[in-house]
């Protein structure tokens, strides 16, 4: 199928044409749809590694809110009676690169 940029948008032509597409436009229809944009740039970052080479390097500030998210969860579901239940609280906010 045949695409065109132009400034922001994407245009489709909707017509098949011989050969291979050497562009993925999927993270601009995935912005049109209105993916989050942490998640887009995560994606270009991997899709600019398989293009030309390179290092993927982790997402710290992703990785860290899963994290920090994953330590209130245990914080609102733990026995405050458990001391292993409180050890692994203490350990998870060790953890936590903030």
């Amino acid at each position: 199928m045949k695409t065109e940029v132009r400034e922001k948008d994407l245009l489709y032509y909707f017509k098949l044409t011989d050969g291979i597409s050497k562009f993925s436009h999927a993270t601009k229809v995935a912005r049109m749809a209105g993916l989050d944009n942490s998640v887009l740039e995560r994606a270009e970052g991997i899709l600019n590694f398989i293009i030309n080479g390179g290092e993927i390097v982790e997402n710290k500030d992703l990785v860290n809110k899963n994290r920090i998210s994953e330590t209130i969860s245990h914080l609102l579901d733990m026995d405050l009676e458990s001391v292993d239940q409180v050890d692994i609280f203490l350990q998870m906010i060790k953890d936590l690169d903030i």
